[in-house]
């Protein structure tokens, strides 16, 4: 990336980035519509997640309204995936276990 594209909050003033920053705040799902039911919006998330930021479902839970369960497993992405995988498909009680 640019080096402007880290020179927030004004890009140095680069159009390119100027304009690709105001698609991605246009496009923002925090900045859309609540969901319809957010009866039916659980999210899940570890807080040491290395790939996506913990603080966006943090501010996806606190815009919607809707539960944010922390993962427990601690190490990365991937391994926060497997566990929320394990729990959607209701096994985690029964392998989270092993690779806690």
């Amino acid at each position: 990336l640019h080096a402007d594209f880290f020179a927030s909050p004004s890009f140095n003033g680069n159009p390119d980035v100027l304009a690709l920053m105001a698609s991605l705040n246009a496009n923002s799902v925090i900045n859309g519509p609540v969901p319809a039911d957010v009866s039916k919006v659980h999210l899940y998330h570890s807080p040491t997640d290395n790939i996506v930021p913990y603080e966006c479902s943090v501010n996806a839970s606190a815009v919607w309204g809707c539960d944010l369960t922390d993962l427990e497993v601690k190490d990365d992405h991937l391994m926060a995936g497997a566990e929320f995988l394990l729990r959607y498909m209701r096994l985690w009680d029964l392998l989270g276990p092993f690779i806690k």
